[in-house]
């Protein structure tokens, strides 16, 4: 097989190719021992890694350019990962509708309960959500005693969120 060719481009891609020929240079000619081979392989996987996600984003950039969407059918630009809702008790506001939500879940009749869920959408003004990752490093308590929505207490708000910088997550920050 010719891999100067075109038939190592395609059975080895480019980027192997590319990568071998910068790590093993002129190594090859006088010879290459296992150990050293080894020694190269964190360099080389390295490179390869590198490589292909240029190779990945230099093929987005063109199927963008050409509004190709079946091309970026899976492309990601921000990778998206769990969050945590977190209902801020920011002002009195949020008190009132805290307690309505609270008198709504408490309701027996589902066509009263619904009507007095209707609120969910003003209550999305005070929730943030943080990564869980970040969240998990400084949970406020559960929201009514669910754990997937969680309540920062008007009283505790500067121990969890900052108006400026959102949700604290550093626990160094107290310490």
């Amino acid at each position: 097989m010719d891999l100067e060719g075109e038939s190592g481009k395609r059975v080895y891609g480019a980027v192997l190719l590319d990568r071998t020929r910068r790590v093993l240079g002129g190594l090859l000619e006088g010879g290459l021992e296992d150990r050293e081979a080894y020694r190269l392989l964190p360099e080389y996987y390295r490179l390869v890694e590198e490589g292909i996600s240029q190779a990945r984003g230099q093929e987005a950039l063109e199927a963008l350019e050409a509004l190709d969407h079946d091309r970026l059918k899976g492309f990601r630009l921000l990778e998206e990962a769990p969050s945590l809702p977190i209902f801020v008790e920011w002002d009195e506001e949020a008190t009132h509708l805290l307690r309505r939500l609270e008198e709504a879940l408490a309701q027996k009749d589902p066509k009263e309960r619904r009507k007095g869920l209707r609120l969910l959408p003003r209550l999305q003004a005070y929730t943030v959500s943080p990564l869980l990752q970040r969240a998990l490093k400084n949970l406020p308590p559960p929201l009514l005693g669910r754990e997937d929505w969680r309540h920062v207490p008007r009283e505790a708000v500067a121990d969890f969120y900052d108006e400026e910088e959102g949700f604290l997550w550093e626990m160094e920050q107290f310490l």
